[in-house]
Order: C-alpha cells, then sequence, then structure tokens
C-alpha cells in the first residue's frame, strides 16, 4: 500500500451533528490557544508528523481499515 492509497483511505467519520460539534470544539480551543492553529485547522505536534505516521504504516504493513 503506497502513502496515497493510504491517505485515501482515511474518510470523514460521524453524523454532520457530530462534525458540527466538534468544529464548535476546535474553534473553542483555538481560541484559548491560537498558536496551536494555521487557519481554522489545528497544528500538528510534531511538523510532518501525518506523513511519518503515514509513512511507518506502509513501512510495517499495517492493514487500514477502508471502513
Amino acid at each position: 500500500m503506497t502513502p496515497e492509497q493510504v491517505k485515501a483511505a482515511f474518510k470523514p467519520i460521524g453524523s454532520t451533528a457530530t462534525r458540527k460539534k466538534n468544529r464548535s470544539q476546535r474553534m473553542f480551543v483555538k481560541a484559548l490557544f491560537p498558536a496551536l492553529f494555521v487557519g481554522d485547522h489545528p497544528m500538528p505536534m510534531q511538523t510532518g508528523i501525518k506523513d511519518e505516521m503515514l509513512t511507518a504504516i506502509v513501512r510495517r504493513g499495517l492493514d487500514i481499515s477502508e471502513e
């Protein structure tokens, strides 16, 4: 599985109401800690952590559910 295939396997989870609630919570945290966000998106705790995680998933041959 390539990193692109792993990224494509991730889909939004939850109902519209759940996503709205989560967005509301993110905006609350953003109001308290604006330095942790770029626009409306939270910054990863480590720069490039998502790409490193996806690379590790592929390297280790882990099975990723497409659900």
